[in-house]
């Protein structure tokens, strides 16, 4: 299984939340999520962060590409970093609610 996280930042942004909010749901579109899970328990990722999990193989270009995709789609200037997951420690961050963020729509 391939596994990314992805951080997507908009430049420019007027209505900051309202951007991030189209982002958010592009990235939905492409199956990014804002929540990561280890160990069976699922934790919300910082915000404008995202999980990428596939189930083959797929490269980390194809993710990028998905991830410009949407941030294109917001008519903002944006900078990206794409991240392949090897290993994944990580501290403070919030476990999820019943109603897991899952971005899909």
């Amino acid at each position: 299984m391939a596994r990314y996280i992805v951080r997507v930042e908009l430049h420019d942004t007027g209505d900051r939340s309202k951007a991030y909010d189209a982002l958010h749901h592009e990235m939905g579109k492409h199956a990014f999520k804002q929540t990561i899970t280890e160990s069976r328990i699922t934790y919300n990722l910082p915000s404008a962060e995202y999980a990428y999990h596939h189930a083959g193989e797929i490269r980390i270009e194809e993710v990028l590409r998905k991830a410009k995709a949407a941030a294109d789609s917001t008519g903002k200037k944006y900078a990206i970093l794409v991240s392949e997951i090897k290993d994944c420690m990580f501290d403070g961050l919030e476990k999820t609610s019943k109603a897991l963020r899952d971005l899909r729509p």
